[in-house]
């Protein structure tokens, strides 16, 4: 499995709508273009601080993901996009780690290589 991680200027929005949607008093935007302002302001704020995450979902390989980023950057409204590909976390002996509670094993999003073939397959 495949996605791409960056930054989305409409999460970042919603974000910063809850946040202006919960000031009190004073602060409080009166008038719509208040809002406005108070909205665009708030957003840039969350926009420059963000830590990238998933924007793209699950893809199923890695010719999608690379198609994904060039579409978000034609887009616009997207930084930081990069490739990430899903694979079984493991301890420090290379062993697969699981759940406790599932008994199923443990995934992460670790950086897609350029010379990326596929994860070998493991015998659980």
């Amino acid at each position: 499995m495949f996605c791409v991680y960056g930054v989305s200027y409409k999460n970042c929005e919603k974000k910063a709508r809850k946040m202006v949607d919960a000031l009190r008093g004073d602060e409080q935007p009166k008038t719509a273009d208040e809002y406005q302002e108070k909205l665009v302001e708030f957003t840039k704020e969350v926009y420059k601080k963000a830590k990238p995450s998933s924007v793209s979902g699950e893809l199923s390989t890695p010719s999608l993901a690379t198609d994904y980023i060039e579409l978000a950057k034609k887009s616009g409204g997207f930084k930081m996009l990069t490739p990430m590909r899903k694979t079984h976390r493991t301890d420090a002996k290379g062993n697969i780690k699981t759940s406790k509670a599932t008994k199923k094993p443990l995934w992460d999003w670790v950086l897609l290589e350029a010379n990326y073939k596929s994860e070998p397959k493991h015998t659980a």
